[in-house]
């Protein structure tokens, strides 16, 4: 959902520029992705992938499918 926020205001503050927001999010996504699975030690857990890595690539596809739409949505108007 911050994610989802954040995109929302950024394409009020600044809309030209939340295609370069949107790739700075989801770097920082990755990023807080490796930190958090190397602080949880996910390896003890077997098949973590399936419930770690999936939902996280699932849920980046869903946002930059959001940012998409909101950025054609722009181009319309």
């Amino acid at each position: 959902m911050m994610m989802i926020t954040l995109i929302i205001l950024i394409n009020k503050i600044l809309p030209q520029y939340q295609g370069f927001a949107m790739i700075g999010l989801i770097v920082m996504k990755f990023g807080l992705m490796f930190l958090v699975k190397n602080k949880l030690h996910f390896e003890a857990i077997p098949n973590y992938k399936f419930h770690f890595i999936i939902p996280y690539f699932i849920l980046t596809t869903l946002l930059t499918y959001y940012a998409i739409q909101l950025i054609n949505y722009d181009k319309k108007q």
